[in-house]
């Protein structure tokens, strides 16, 4: 079983992409690298969780964000699998390093949308999880067409932006009014955003002329 200490949760831990090796069993598996981790873990069929319990546990943590105590919990009342703290903990980041071929292959996916919208996302009113990468706060950046979705956690730098949209897309990207898309000359102003906007200036209008109207009745 895995350690039962108890590990901080993981907000937006950022990995560099897995290398593809022949384990000694000749059979190919994952390595994640990660900065500062003195050991890479091999993502093999020879663990201790399936892949079924594994993507379960993913999913459980990402999808509904349930912490890894509560996910110990439900495993051991509906499952009667007693797992570690640890060991639940690596298979959600297993689990991302095992997604990343798949991700490679929504970005492309994006590229030949005729209409993507693109979004940068940050933590407002307790609304959005905020995520952390080395003790930084990042942003939630959300790509979205008809039929695939891509989220990305960096910065508000324009360089960001590569990561979901490169030379390939020659379709119309909807955005706020954030200068880092304006660059792109097929390039659409969101429609929510602008009526967002449009409301917060009439309240501040009707706001300001009550003030005024105030200051007149005295």
């Amino acid at each position: 079983m895995g350690s039962n200490r108890s590990h901080p949760p993981l907000r937006g831990a950022i990995a560099a992409e897995p290398k593809i090796e022949t384990c000694a069993s000749h059979r190919i598996c994952y390595v994640s690298v990660v900065e500062g981790r003195t050991r890479d873990l091999k993502l093999t069929e020879y663990v201790l969780v399936g892949p079924l319990l594994a993507t379960l546990i993913a999913s459980l943590a990402v999808r509904y964000r349930i912490t890894r105590a509560k996910i110990q919990e439900f495993l051991s009342d509906w499952a009667a699998t007693e797992l570690g703290i640890g060991t639940i903990d690596r298979c959600i980041r297993e689990a991302g390093i095992a997604c990343v071929p798949v991700v490679d292959q929504l970005v492309e996916e994006l590229q030949e949308a005729e209409i993507l919208h693109l979004d940068e996302l940050r933590q407002q009113r307790r609304r959005l999880t905020p995520w952390y990468v080395k003790g930084r706060l990042h942003r939630l950046w959300v790509a979205i067409t008809t039929n695939t979705a891509v989220f990305h956690i960096g910065s508000r730098k324009k360089e960001e932006l590569a990561h979901l949209v490169t030379e390939a897309f020659v379709g119309w990207l909807v955005t706020d009014g954030y200068k880092a898309y304006r660059h792109r000359k097929k390039r659409q102003r969101c429609l929510a955003h602008l009526i967002r906007a449009c409301d917060r200036y009439l309240r501040s209008s009707r706001t300001k002329s009550c003030q005024n109207w105030t200051v007149d009745s005295d």
